[in-house]
Protein backbone atom coordinates (compact mmCIF):
# COMPACT_ATOMS: atom_id res chain seq x y z
CA UNK A 1 0.00 0.00 0.00
CA UNK A 2 1.13 3.74 -0.75
CA UNK A 3 0.72 6.69 1.11
CA UNK A 4 -2.43 7.66 2.09
CA UNK A 5 -3.05 10.85 1.14
CA UNK A 6 -5.62 13.67 2.13
CA UNK A 7 -7.72 15.92 0.25
CA UNK A 8 -10.57 18.27 0.87
CA UNK A 9 -12.15 19.35 -2.71
CA UNK A 10 -14.70 22.16 -3.26
CA UNK A 11 -17.67 20.67 -5.23
CA UNK A 12 -19.44 22.23 -8.13
CA UNK A 13 -23.00 21.82 -9.66
CA UNK A 14 -24.54 20.27 -6.94
CA UNK A 15 -28.06 21.01 -6.13
CA UNK A 16 -29.19 18.22 -2.90
CA UNK A 17 -28.30 15.76 -0.47
CA UNK A 18 -28.93 13.53 -3.76
CA UNK A 19 -26.07 14.85 -5.80
CA UNK A 20 -23.86 14.57 -2.50
CA UNK A 21 -24.44 11.19 -2.04
CA UNK A 22 -24.07 10.51 -5.69
CA UNK A 23 -20.83 12.34 -5.43
CA UNK A 24 -19.57 10.38 -2.54
CA UNK A 25 -20.90 6.61 -4.09
CA UNK A 26 -18.89 7.71 -6.97
CA UNK A 27 -15.63 8.51 -5.91
CA UNK A 28 -15.97 5.24 -3.29
CA UNK A 29 -15.78 2.99 -6.59
CA UNK A 30 -12.46 4.35 -7.68
CA UNK A 31 -9.36 2.43 -7.24
CA UNK A 32 -6.91 3.70 -4.28
CA UNK A 33 -10.03 5.04 -2.31
CA UNK A 34 -9.92 4.46 1.97
CA UNK A 35 -12.75 6.69 2.61
CA UNK A 36 -14.77 9.57 0.96
CA UNK A 37 -17.32 11.49 2.04
CA UNK A 38 -19.13 14.64 0.73
CA UNK A 39 -20.39 17.85 2.83
CA UNK A 40 -23.19 19.08 1.05
CA UNK A 41 -23.71 22.08 3.17
CA UNK A 42 -20.17 22.90 2.58
CA UNK A 43 -19.90 21.48 -0.96
CA UNK A 44 -16.74 19.76 0.10
CA UNK A 45 -15.66 16.16 -0.46
CA UNK A 46 -13.32 14.85 1.66
CA UNK A 47 -11.05 11.80 0.58
CA UNK A 48 -8.34 9.76 1.46
CA UNK A 49 -6.70 7.66 -1.00
CA UNK A 50 -3.46 5.76 -1.98
CA UNK A 51 -1.78 8.67 -4.06
CA UNK A 52 0.62 5.28 -6.11
CA UNK A 53 -3.12 4.43 -7.33
CA UNK A 54 -4.87 7.51 -7.93
CA UNK A 55 -4.76 11.05 -8.79
CA UNK A 56 -6.47 14.37 -8.18
CA UNK A 57 -6.80 14.65 -11.91
CA UNK A 58 -8.33 10.82 -11.83
CA UNK A 59 -11.33 11.86 -9.37
CA UNK A 60 -11.88 14.77 -11.12
CA UNK A 61 -12.36 13.02 -14.54
CA UNK A 62 -14.77 10.47 -12.64
CA UNK A 63 -16.53 13.01 -10.93
CA UNK A 64 -16.85 15.04 -14.07
CA UNK A 65 -18.59 12.20 -15.57
CA UNK A 66 -21.18 11.88 -13.30
CA UNK A 67 -22.37 15.38 -13.98
CA UNK A 68 -20.50 17.39 -11.40
CA UNK A 69 -17.13 19.07 -11.17
CA UNK A 70 -14.41 19.17 -8.42
CA UNK A 71 -11.67 22.11 -8.01
CA UNK A 72 -8.59 19.88 -7.35
CA UNK A 73 -5.72 22.92 -7.97
CA UNK A 74 -4.20 23.93 -4.89
CA UNK A 75 -3.62 27.36 -5.62
CA UNK A 76 -6.75 29.64 -4.70
CA UNK A 77 -8.77 27.04 -3.80
CA UNK A 78 -11.59 28.85 -1.91
CA UNK A 79 -10.96 31.90 -4.06
CA UNK A 80 -12.46 29.94 -6.97
CA UNK A 81 -15.12 28.08 -5.28
CA UNK A 82 -16.11 31.47 -4.72
CA UNK A 83 -15.80 32.75 -8.05
CA UNK A 84 -17.35 29.56 -9.97
CA UNK A 85 -20.28 30.17 -7.20
CA UNK A 86 -20.99 33.87 -8.22
CA UNK A 87 -20.80 32.31 -11.50
CA UNK A 88 -23.79 30.04 -10.95
CA UNK A 89 -25.96 32.73 -9.39
CA UNK A 90 -25.50 35.01 -11.91
CA UNK A 91 -26.68 32.24 -14.50
CA UNK A 92 -29.36 31.35 -12.29
CA UNK A 93 -30.44 34.47 -12.44
CA UNK A 94 -31.02 35.02 -15.77
CA UNK A 95 -32.47 31.61 -16.26
CA UNK A 96 -34.90 32.90 -13.98
CA UNK A 97 -35.57 35.86 -15.46
CA UNK A 98 -36.09 34.37 -18.47
CA UNK A 99 -38.47 32.03 -17.83
CA UNK A 100 -41.01 34.25 -15.83
CA UNK A 101 -40.93 36.25 -19.40
CA UNK A 102 -42.79 33.21 -20.59
CA UNK A 103 -44.52 31.74 -17.76
CA UNK A 104 -46.36 34.86 -17.09
CA UNK A 105 -48.68 34.84 -20.34
CA UNK A 106 -48.42 31.40 -20.45
CA UNK A 107 -50.67 31.36 -17.39
CA UNK A 108 -53.35 34.33 -18.57
CA UNK A 109 -53.29 32.22 -21.29
CA UNK A 110 -54.04 28.76 -19.40
CA UNK A 111 -56.57 30.27 -17.16
CA UNK A 112 -58.23 33.04 -18.99
CA UNK A 113 -57.65 32.58 -22.41
CA UNK A 114 -58.07 28.68 -22.55
CA UNK A 115 -60.74 29.03 -24.75
CA UNK A 116 -59.26 31.14 -27.40
CA UNK A 117 -58.96 29.77 -31.07
CA UNK A 118 -55.24 28.21 -31.33
CA UNK A 119 -55.22 28.99 -27.51
CA UNK A 120 -53.66 25.35 -27.00
CA UNK A 121 -50.53 25.93 -29.96
CA UNK A 122 -50.01 29.44 -28.32
CA UNK A 123 -49.34 28.29 -24.61
CA UNK A 124 -47.14 25.09 -26.47
CA UNK A 125 -44.66 27.87 -28.19
CA UNK A 126 -44.46 29.40 -24.77
CA UNK A 127 -43.50 26.88 -23.02
CA UNK A 128 -40.97 25.47 -25.54
CA UNK A 129 -38.60 27.90 -24.81
CA UNK A 130 -38.78 27.37 -20.84
CA UNK A 131 -37.85 23.44 -21.70
CA UNK A 132 -35.34 24.00 -23.62
CA UNK A 133 -33.60 26.79 -23.15
CA UNK A 134 -34.21 27.75 -19.14
CA UNK A 135 -34.81 23.95 -17.91
CA UNK A 136 -32.42 22.10 -20.32
CA UNK A 137 -29.83 21.34 -17.33
CA UNK A 138 -32.66 19.41 -15.68
CA UNK A 139 -32.60 17.28 -18.43
CA UNK A 140 -28.80 16.76 -19.63
CA UNK A 141 -28.12 16.26 -15.87
CA UNK A 142 -31.13 13.56 -15.48
CA UNK A 143 -29.55 11.93 -18.36
CA UNK A 144 -26.04 11.65 -16.78
CA UNK A 145 -27.55 10.20 -13.96
CA UNK A 146 -29.63 7.83 -16.01
CA UNK A 147 -26.40 6.75 -17.47
CA UNK A 148 -25.19 5.91 -14.60
CA UNK A 149 -28.07 4.54 -12.95
CA UNK A 150 -28.93 6.88 -10.57
CA UNK A 151 -31.33 10.07 -10.09
CA UNK A 152 -31.38 12.92 -8.33
CA UNK A 153 -33.49 15.85 -8.54
CA UNK A 154 -32.60 16.93 -11.97
CA UNK A 155 -34.43 13.37 -12.80
CA UNK A 156 -37.35 14.40 -10.55
CA UNK A 157 -38.10 17.66 -12.54
CA UNK A 158 -37.43 15.85 -16.13
CA UNK A 159 -39.46 13.25 -15.79
CA UNK A 160 -42.76 15.63 -14.61
CA UNK A 161 -42.38 18.37 -16.90
CA UNK A 162 -41.77 16.05 -19.85
CA UNK A 163 -44.49 13.93 -19.24
CA UNK A 164 -46.83 16.86 -18.68
CA UNK A 165 -45.45 18.19 -21.88
CA UNK A 166 -45.85 15.16 -23.70
CA UNK A 167 -49.33 14.32 -22.82
CA UNK A 168 -50.71 18.24 -23.63
CA UNK A 169 -48.74 17.75 -27.25
CA UNK A 170 -50.68 15.00 -27.62
CA UNK A 171 -53.96 16.57 -26.88
CA UNK A 172 -52.97 19.46 -28.91
CA UNK A 173 -52.50 17.35 -32.20
CA UNK A 174 -55.11 14.64 -31.85
CA UNK A 175 -57.71 15.97 -29.84
CA UNK A 176 -60.19 13.56 -31.88
CA UNK A 177 -59.10 11.05 -28.93
CA UNK A 178 -60.58 12.19 -26.30
CA UNK A 179 -63.78 13.85 -27.53
CA UNK A 180 -64.71 10.79 -29.88
CA UNK A 181 -64.36 9.40 -25.96
CA UNK A 182 -67.08 11.62 -24.83
CA UNK A 183 -63.84 13.55 -22.83
CA UNK A 184 -62.46 17.48 -23.18
CA UNK A 185 -58.68 17.08 -24.39
CA UNK A 186 -57.13 19.19 -21.60
CA UNK A 187 -53.44 20.55 -21.76
CA UNK A 188 -50.97 21.16 -19.07
CA UNK A 189 -48.03 23.22 -20.71
CA UNK A 190 -48.53 25.70 -17.93
CA UNK A 191 -47.51 22.85 -15.53
CA UNK A 192 -44.47 21.87 -17.31
CA UNK A 193 -43.10 25.67 -17.56
CA UNK A 194 -44.02 26.76 -13.91
CA UNK A 195 -42.32 23.65 -12.01
CA UNK A 196 -39.27 24.83 -14.04
CA UNK A 197 -39.69 28.49 -13.24
CA UNK A 198 -39.98 27.76 -9.69
CA UNK A 199 -37.16 25.34 -9.35
CA UNK A 200 -34.87 27.57 -10.78
CA UNK A 201 -36.18 30.54 -8.49
CA UNK A 202 -34.84 27.95 -5.95
CA UNK A 203 -31.80 27.68 -7.09
CA UNK A 204 -31.48 31.04 -7.39
CA UNK A 205 -32.23 32.30 -3.86
CA UNK A 206 -30.07 29.10 -2.54
CA UNK A 207 -27.34 29.97 -4.44
CA UNK A 208 -27.40 33.98 -3.20
CA UNK A 209 -27.68 32.64 0.27
CA UNK A 210 -24.64 30.34 0.24
CA UNK A 211 -22.80 33.20 -1.02
CA UNK A 212 -23.84 35.94 1.63
CA UNK A 213 -22.97 32.84 4.44
CA UNK A 214 -19.40 33.03 2.94
CA UNK A 215 -19.18 36.29 3.28
CA UNK A 216 -20.37 36.36 6.91
CA UNK A 217 -17.68 33.46 7.59
CA UNK A 218 -15.04 35.25 5.67
CA UNK A 219 -15.92 38.95 7.65
CA UNK A 220 -16.06 36.72 11.01
CA UNK A 221 -12.72 35.05 10.62
CA UNK A 222 -11.35 38.25 9.67
CA UNK A 223 -12.38 40.12 12.82
CA UNK A 224 -11.32 37.00 14.89
CA UNK A 225 -7.98 37.42 13.51
CA UNK A 226 -8.29 41.58 14.49
CA UNK A 227 -9.13 40.08 18.11
CA UNK A 228 -6.47 37.96 18.45
CA UNK A 229 -3.92 40.83 17.13
CA UNK A 230 -5.31 43.59 19.17
CA UNK A 231 -4.69 41.15 22.04
CA UNK A 232 -1.49 41.00 21.50
CA UNK A 233 -0.93 44.31 21.71
CA UNK A 234 -2.69 44.98 25.13
CA UNK A 235 -5.85 46.33 23.32
CA UNK A 236 -9.74 44.71 24.84
CA UNK A 237 -7.59 42.61 27.03
CA UNK A 238 -9.07 42.84 30.97
CA UNK A 239 -6.31 43.42 33.12
CA UNK A 240 -6.18 43.37 37.06
CA UNK A 241 -7.41 46.63 38.87
CA UNK A 242 -8.91 47.82 35.73
CA UNK A 243 -11.84 49.95 36.17
CA UNK A 244 -14.66 47.68 34.67
CA UNK A 245 -17.54 49.16 33.02
CA UNK A 246 -17.05 52.79 34.07
CA UNK A 247 -18.39 52.31 37.90
CA UNK A 248 -15.79 53.00 40.03
CA UNK A 249 -16.76 49.62 42.48
CA UNK A 250 -16.26 47.35 39.61
CA UNK A 251 -12.65 46.87 39.60
CA UNK A 252 -10.98 43.11 37.66
CA UNK A 253 -9.42 40.66 40.15
CA UNK A 254 -5.92 38.92 38.69
CA UNK A 255 -7.76 36.72 36.11
CA UNK A 256 -9.22 39.88 34.61
CA UNK A 257 -12.78 39.12 35.88
CA UNK A 258 -15.39 41.56 37.61
CA UNK A 259 -14.64 42.17 40.95
CA UNK A 260 -17.59 43.85 43.19
CA UNK A 261 -17.17 45.98 46.21
CA UNK A 262 -13.77 47.27 47.34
Amino acid sequence: MGNIAKNAFPVLNMHCAGCANNVEKTVKKLPGVVDASVNFASNTLTISYEDDKLTPGEIRAAVLAAGYDLIVEEANKEERREEEQHKRYLRLKRKVIGAWIFVVPLLIFSMLLMHMPYSNEIQMLLAIPVMVLFGGSFFTGAWKQAKIGRSNMDTLVALSTSIAFLFSLFNTFFPQFWTDRGLEPHVYYEASAVIIAFVLTGKMMEERAKGNTSDAIRKLMGMQCIAWWGRGRDTNRPVAGRRYGGSPSRRTDSRGWPAFGG
